[in-house]
């Protein structure tokens, strides 16, 4: 028999809140230290675990995002908490996040302005669309495992290899990774990043 998954909603009080951001800034300080160590295995030229890392590091830094969010809009469930444990979820909010902060920082550019200053509901609602359309087969979670694992065919040959993720999936892994750091650390507050961010 499958077990159900319980439903819960917490009223976020102060210290759910103090909780929410301390693990988001916990969350954020491992993405961090996986980043830096992505990029030690690229230099070392590890491309398939650099890659690898560094898209654990990207959803480290989607945890900490959606934990500061939560904290903000005083919204704890078991939805969010669930989540948070699946890669492809936090892998689709990244690209949808990075998709739509290009958008608007192209858009700000085009007018005038240094940085976007309102939302653009109907743009935002369009990138999350695509970006749930491409939940159905999670790529960035498929070249992760592929990073790690050797993938078998149901005729028992090798699929892929780690040893196949080549120095340009690596490369556009690390890249990712710290455009996403970048927007996440904007919203923590972190302001070194300012300039960073703009150039999205």
């Amino acid at each position: 028999m499958a077990r159900k998954k319980e439903v819960w909603n917490k009223t976020v009080d102060e210290n759910l809140k103090k909780n929410l951001m301390l693990t988001a800034y916990a969350a954020y300080e491992n993405g961090c230290e996986l980043s830096k160590d992505a990029r030690i295995l690229f230099d070392a030229q590890r491309y398939s675990r650099a890659t690898a890392l560094a898209i654990l590091a990207e959803e480290e830094f989607c945890k900490a995002f959606t934990l500061k969010m939560s904290a903000d809009n005083y919204r704890w469930d078991s939805r969010l908490y669930l989540a948070l444990r699946n890669h492809a979820n936090k892998q689709g909010l990244a690209e949808a996040l990075m998709t739509y902060t290009e958008y608007a920082n192209a858009e700000a550019r085009l007018i005038g302005l240094s940085a976007w200053a309102s939302l653009d509901e109907g743009k935002l609602k369009e990138v999350v669309a695509a970006a749930k359309e491409r939940l159905i087969k999670p790529v960035k979670d498929y070249l992760k495992q592929d990073s790690l694992y050797v993938s078998i065919s149901e005729d028992g040959a090798i699929k892929s290899q780690p040893k196949d993720i080549t120095k340009e999936y690596a490369e556009s892994s690390l890249v990712s990774t710290r455009v996403f750091q970048t927007i996440v650390a904007t919203a923590l507050g972190d302001e070194s990043v300012h300039e960073e961010f703009l150039k999205i």
